[in-house]
């Protein structure tokens, strides 16, 4: 075994002699720049890929229950303006977990009437065109209720 380590160690010898001669003569400014450079952009590279990773990983679809409400509003495929609707009453009251409008008639009335009595939405808005809106999309969400 030792002679195998003395065959290689001829072998290596070249190399270190290389590289002990390089840290020993030093290296130009332009090499350490470049050098540092080149270590941040790779340290960035790996910062922006988790960073994406972490965007748009399966994780992140998951645990987004904004996207999973956007996702369900499309899907149901409520006309143009009862989306609208129903998009500035999670926003405006800023609902946590938006789904839960969609899951009973009761949950949903919760929610309009405190965005109503909250006064979130424009003078504008208030009126019997509302109210037919709110009804239509009471109707749509809960048929039978």
């Amino acid at each position: 075994m030792n002679a195998a380590l003395l065959a290689q160690s001829d072998r290596l010898t070249p190399l270190l002699d290389a590289v002990r001669d390089r840290f020993q003569r030093g290296g130009s400014i332009a090499s350490v720049v470049f050098a540092v450079v080149g270590l941040v952009a790779v340290l960035g590279a790996i910062y922006l890929f988790m960073c994406r990773r972490d965007k748009f990983g399966a994780r992140g679809r998951l645990d987004d229950p904004q996207r999973l409400f956007r996702d369900l509003l499309h899907k149901l495929e409520l006309p143009l303006e009862q989306r609208r609707l129903l998009e500035a009453v999670v926003r405006d009251l800023r609902v946590a977990h938006p789904t839960a409008l969609l899951l009973s008639a009761n949950l949903f009335d919760r929610y309009v009437d405190r965005w109503r009595s909250e006064g979130r939405r424009r003078p504008a808005d208030e009126g019997p065109e509302l109210q037919q809106l709110v009804d239509s999309a009471r109707r749509s969400l809960f048929r039978a209720a």
